[in-house]
């Protein structure tokens, strides 16, 4: 039997590990029963915590509950046997972060790409300081959203259907994609389970995005920026992306129907719609050139390709409707999403692409996300 301080432990642990609605995946496939227990913190903002330790031990699955968790989450140092081992440490607190907003003005466009509407947001957001230089992360909300393209819209591929609906929790993504200063600062951060080149982009510029990057060195970014802030950093997951770049809307972008060169980097050689031609550049920009989406996020469409955690799967069937990642361990194919400098405005649509995990291209980088801490 546990004692009862190793009991707390491991409930406060899956507090900690599986906020917003994040089941346990053995849990959940067998439908079995759970408690849930709502957790208020202090600015109002609320978790649901999954109460399983009681209930687990009634049924005699005290010991798989306990492995997989001590296998999905090998930092919190659990005891080796259960009940064998007292407890004499807390568990560390869901790292806590100071909430800013910051002001900015996102647009709409007609059919044909100008500019139609304009509006201030104030999204809410936090700044991770690695090595003297900041990450910024904004506070996405969790909802529900159609993901995938209808097959009536433009350029359409089966790839991108069939859509489905899928509820998001919250999470915290990067404000812009990882720049070229904040790819040197975390590349000085102690290797993990591989070597990062400090500078490996192509199209040099501090505020320019990190580029010539393939997935595994994503991987290893956001795993030594986790370890140095003790913060849950991954890529998003594509629901995750998509669900961003959408920001609340169902049209090919985030700003319309079209995409016009005056709010995003492509190959403005090429149109989409009836949108109509405009600049091709030839190389990414700096990081915040363009408007915002609704919700605060900038360069979205175009500019560099964006990493996502999932493998690539021909459609959606059998896709999760919670948010979570889709791995396929028969491919090496990993999902990129955004377009890029290079690319015509089709492929910059919140629809889905993929290339080799292995590919490094001056058009690739990425963004990070952060599983939502608590707010000071």
């Amino acid at each position: 039997m546990w004692n009862s301080a190793t009991k707390k432990r491991l409930r406060q642990a899956l507090t900690n590990v599986y906020p917003n609605y994040r089941l346990l995946e053995i849990f959940v496939a067998d439908e079995l029963e759970v408690r849930l227990a709502v957790i208020t913190h202090e600015q109002g903002l609320t978790v649901v915590a999954f109460d399983l330790i009681d209930w687990a031990e009634r049924s005699g699955r005290i010991d798989e509950l306990y492995e997989k968790f001590c296998q999905e989450n090998p930092h919190y140092k659990l005891p080796e046997k259960l009940g064998l081992v007292t407890v004499e440490q807390p568990l560390p607190d869901v790292p806590k972060v100071r909430l800013s907003r910051f002001r900015a003005e996102t647009v709409r466009v007609d059919e044909t790409g100008k500019i139609i509407e304009r509006q201030t947001i104030e999204p809410e957001y936090f700044t991770e300081v690695i090595n003297g230089v900041g990450i910024e992360m904004v506070s996405i909300s969790g909802g529900t959203f159609w993901m995938g393209s209808p097959e009536n819209e433009a350029e359409w591929r089966s790839s991108q259907s069939p859509q489905h609906e899928v509820n998001v929790p919250s999470f915290f993504i990067g404000k812009f994609t990882v720049t070229q200063v904040q790819w040197r600062a975390v590349a000085g951060l102690p290797q993990i389970s591989r070597s990062l080149n400090p500078d490996p982009s192509h199209f040099k510029g501090n505020n320019r995005p990190v580029g010539n990057v393939n997935w595994d060195d994503a991987q290893e970014f956001c795993t030594r920026l986790a370890k140095a802030t003790g913060k849950d950093y991954r890529l998003p997951t594509e629901a995750e992306w998509e669900y961003a770049a959408r920001a609340g809307t169902t049209t090919p972008f985030a700003y319309g129907t079209t995409l016009s060169t005056a709010i995003a980097n492509y190959d403005g050689n090429y149109t989409y719609g009836n949108g109509e031609k405009g600049e091709y550049r030839g190389q990414t920009v700096d990081v915040g050139s363009f408007p915002p989406n609704a919700w605060g996020i900038y360069e979205m469409h175009g500019n560099v390709w964006e990493w996502n955690e999932d493998s690539w799967h021909e459609n959606y069937n059998g896709a999760p409707t919670d948010g979570t990642v889709w791995i396929d361990n028969s491919t090496e194919n990993k999902l990129l999403r955004g377009g890029s400098w290079f690319n015509d405005p089709r492929l910059c649509r919140s629809a889905r692409f993929n290339d080799s995990r292995v590919i490094r291209d001056y058009s690739l980088g990425f963004r990070v996300l952060c599983v939502s801490p608590k707010a000071l």
